[in-house]
């Protein structure tokens, strides 16, 4: 998806897809919590996600580095604690 309309694009999918999912980070960084709601892992451009059917899925996408609830942190997308 891009987000021109919207900074951010939150997701959450508890029962997770019927099908695989590949997610490209094409800028900024995505926010993924794999495995369970609280264990989130920042995946910066370039990388790629893949969720298999079924699997839970929580992330938000953000195309300009910024952290989610506005904190800004630039490009690099560092952890905001």
């Amino acid at each position: 998806y891009r987000l021109s309309r919207h900074p951010k694009l939150p997701t959450y999918r508890p029962r997770g897809r019927l099908d695989y999912q590949i997610i490209y980070i094409i800028a900024g960084c995505g926010h993924f919590h794999f495995d369970n709601v609280n264990n989130e892992t920042i995946v910066p451009a370039g990388n790629i996600v893949l969720y298999r059917p079924k699997e839970l899925q929580k992330y938000e996408v953000d195309e300009s580095g910024r952290r989610k609830h506005g904190k800004e942190h630039g490009r690099s997308c560092r952890r905001g604690y």
